[in-house]
């Protein structure tokens, strides 16, 4: 992959006229690239107030000196002709400029792992303070500010990823009747090895969708995730106001298209879509201890009850519930790392 930059960024730079004008040009090496990246990646882990800082020969500033391995100025016109793709190519989605680095490390990411049969799909961020309409900003992040990603991974590692932008639109396969968004989890989820093995995949109410679901399960993929009471097919039934206060533990399910809706009260109400759990039987529920929720709680009046003096209990929850609080954080902590 590097000598790919190499060769892209020596293309780039010969097709702007480099060294003809401004600053000598002479053709990026190999080890000359190993050795920007690590300025890079110093400059991040080591924060001075302006770039020429870092090559300031005083003995107490900075804490190495680079100066020995790259100066300032060839530092900043390899910055100015670094070039992920060809030149020759023609760029018609923002993130295309970087689509063979980001191919790259999807290919070793799928070589190195096979992840188990719990994924989950979630958004997660990479930070970026500066200016740029593809940015975003998402609440109750680890990362509050960046470019967004979609990403597919299990237990922190990231299996396969797609950047997304509100503006520059991605080039993944339209399904009927699917959102954008629900197209980009099935473009992500049908690159798991589901022929040779089974996949049970856990979102947030953000992605699902009783269709998204449908199409999951034609393809022997289970899913299960929170769903909002205003998603499309939601049995009107279940669509209970949050005001009417229930007793802990009211719960129900409805199926629809081979899918189940479940409603279940606890602080306040909670909708789970599954095509992976039941209701019914010996193994629908399981004990684990809970705290007692604040008085300030949806529910607290009725909830509080439940626990009497304790500040926590052990009670019987929906298996529903309990492994999608298992199985969701794998794109959290991977946003972490």
């Amino acid at each position: 992959m590097l000598d790919t930059i190499v060769e892209n960024t020596n293309l780039y730079a010969l097709t702007k006229g480099a060294g003809v004008i401004g600053r000598q040009w002479l053709d990026l090496s190999h080890k000359e690239l190993i050795i920007w990246i690590a300025l890079v990646i110093y400059q991040e882990l080591y924060r001075l107030s302006s770039l020429d800082q870092y090559w300031n020969e005083d003995e107490k500033l900075p804490l190495y000196h680079i100066s020995k391995q790259m100066s300032l100025k060839h530092f900043e016109i390899i910055k100015r002709f670094l070039h992920i793709s060809s030149p020759a190519v023609t760029i018609n989605n923002y993130f295309e400029k970087l689509e063979s680095l980001l191919s790259h490390i999807r290919n070793v990411s799928k070589q190195l792992y096979v992840p188990n049969s719990n994924v989950s799909v979630d958004e997660m961020v990479i930070r970026f303070s500066g200016r740029s309409i593809h940015t975003v900003r998402i609440k109750n992040k680890p990362i509050l500010e960046g470019f967004k990603i979609l990403s597919l991974c299990e237990s922190g590692y990231t299996y396969t990823f797609l950047p997304t932008s509100c503006v520059s639109p991605n080039n993944v396969m339209k399904m009927y009747g699917l959102s954008k968004t629900g197209c980009l989890v099935y473009h992500l989820v049908e690159q798991l090895p589901y022929s040779e093995f089974s996949f049970n995949i856990y979102m947030d109410n953000y992605f699902t969708s009783i269709l998204l679901f449908q199409y999951l399960r034609q393809i022997n993929i289970g899913a299960c995730g929170t769903i909002r009471k205003t998603s499309s097919g939601f049995p009107k039934e279940l669509k209970i106001d949050k005001n009417i206060k229930l007793n802990w533990d009211i719960h129900t399910g409805i199926i629809i298209n081979g899918a189940l809706v479940v409603f279940w009260q606890d602080n306040g109400l909670i909708t789970m879509l599954t095509t992976i759990h039941r209701l019914i039987g010996d193994e629908w529920e399981v004990e684990r201890e809970r705290r007692q929720p604040r008085e300030t709680s949806t529910n607290a009046v009725k909830v509080r009850a439940v626990f009497g003096t304790k500040s926590k209990k052990k009670l019987k929850i929906p298996r529903v519930i309990d492994d999608y609080n298992n199985y969701m954080n794998g794109v959290d902590v991977a946003d972490q790392l």
